[in-house]
């Protein structure tokens, strides 16, 4: 048995509204006022079974004490339950008059609510109920959940609460990925991080545009001395004097060879060495400093983020998603490899490259073929077929030298029968000139990706 009250007690938790109904009936009396205790308790009833009320309990009050003001008439009493600040309940709980009852539960913040039961008069009561603020100690509307927390009758994006924050988006047609926040900017500029763009967490695509390169930085040149430059051919010029002086013919003769020559025109008398032009070799390049390839540079940049953890509704075929904060723009974009041509719901197209062909480099150092070289050595004439009788020998090339007549001419109609031998020696000066390292190659902008962005 409950002495000297009788208290019931409900909460209910059907979010948003948090409510608390004491019903209080003085323990003397309760054989008295039977029927305004029924119909208290009636009330009570209704109004946690409208509430879906999770405990009802009955507890033990001291009639000794109360936590407000006392009684204003014979047997009543006051009681005061609950918080003055925003979101909490207060509770009056007293009679006016003998047997009579009235209990205030309510909250003086936003978002409380009053409940008056009570009577006016002997077996009297009378009941009221209403909210005294809004907003205060309710749920908050969740923009990506699909519920309606806050039961106001509206989920997600058709929820004023979610303006701020939230807007309507398309999906993404297929082959397309979003939707996305995009920043674009200065391509100097470092892209932001996408913990900047309000609730898209990750990097989803990025790509620049304006693509500029300079050619490549190449190395100086030069040609060292000439190699492998070879004595090969030694050429005669004859004369019908001894000083050489008057036209006559001339012979070339491979080095290292004795030739045997007739002659059908004159007796050669004099002789010089034209020529001992030199063959083959080349020179080695040197190079000097390394090839230099600048980075390329872009005049835009973009990135941008995706990842969304949830997508609400409210937004009938569409999705409710967080609006791009700054320094990333609204509106949500979708993007997707290659140069596509933009969807209906994302009309607004910008194209950028993920990477670059940069072919950009040097030629080689060359060096021309060797000029200027000469070759020593000796030329050496006899009077006999086989270069052993009356040697005379030229030691340098242009030096002129007097023959001795043929001792044993041949038969007509040939004038003479001599030979010659060609003696290889050093090899002198020379150079090579230098062919310049040039740049070479470009730079082409590769795999494009489309962003797409809604108006």
């Amino acid at each position: 048995m409950y002495e000297p009250f009788c208290v019931t007690r409900a909460i209910c938790r059907h979010e948003p509204i948090e409510c608390v109904i004491i019903v209080v009936v003085k323990s003397d009396v309760r054989q008295k006022v039977g029927p305004g205790l029924v119909g208290a308790l009636m009330i009570a009833s209704a109004l946690l079974t409208a509430c879906g009320a999770r405990d009802i309990g009955w507890y033990s009050v001291d009639s000794s004490s109360s936590s407000g003001a006392g009684g204003d008439g014979s047997g009543g009493m006051t009681a005061n339950v609950g918080g003055n600040a925003a979101g909490g309940m207060t509770a009056n709980v007293g009679g006016n008059a003998a047997g009579g009852m009235t209990v205030n539960v309510g909250g003086s913040g936003a978002g409380g609510m009053t409940v008056n039961v009570g009577g006016s008069g002997a077996g009297g009561m009378a009941t009221s109920v209403g909210g005294n603020g809004a907003g205060g100690g309710g749920p908050l509307e969740n923009c990506t959940n699909g519920l309606d927390d806050d039961m106001d009758g509206d989920i997600d994006c058709e929820d004023q609460d979610c303006d701020a924050g939230f807007s309507c988006a398309d999906p993404a047609p297929p082959g397309w990925t979003g939707p996305v926040a995009l920043w674009e900017g200065n391509g100097n500029l470092p892209p932001p991080p996408c913990v900047l763009s309000g609730g898209f967490d990750s990097i989803a695509a990025s790509g620049s545009d304006g693509l500029s390169a300079a050619p490549a930085s190449c190395p100086s040149c030069s040609c060292g001395a000439p190699q492998g430059v070879a004595c090969q051919i030694g050429t005669a010029g004859f004369y019908s004097n001894s000083t050489c002086a008057g036209g006559g013919g001339q012979l070339s003769i491979p080095e290292g060879v004795c030739q045997a020559f007739v002659t059908s025109t004159i007796d050669p008398a004099g002789v010089t060495w034209n020529a001992a032009p030199p063959g083959g070799g080349a020179c080695l390049p040197n190079t000097m400093g390394t090839i230099s390839v600048p980075s390329v540079q872009w005049a835009e940049r973009a990135r941008s983020c995706g990842g969304l953890a949830e997508i609400g509704g409210g937004c009938g075929g569409g999705l409710c998603v967080p609006r791009p904060q700054s320094p990333f723009a609204e509106p949500v974009c979708i993007y997707r490899a290659g140069d596509q041509s933009c969807p209906f719901a994302y009309p607004d197209k910008a194209l950028y490259f993920q990477s670059v062909d940069d072919t950009r480099s040097c030629t080689s150092c060359g060096c021309a073929t060797p000029a200027g070289t000469s070759c020593g050595g000796t030329l050496q004439l006899y009077t006999d077929n086989n270069c052993s009788i009356d040697e005379v020998t030229l030691s340098a090339v242009g030096q002129c030298a007097a023959l001795p007549p043929d001792p044993t001419p041949p038969p007509p109609p040939y004038l003479s029968l001599r030979s010659m031998k060609y003696t290889g020696g050093s090899k002198n000066g020379g150079s090579c000139a230098s062919q310049a390292s040039n740049p070479t190659g470009t730079v082409n902008e590769i795999f494009p990706v489309t962003f797409c962005c809604a108006p």
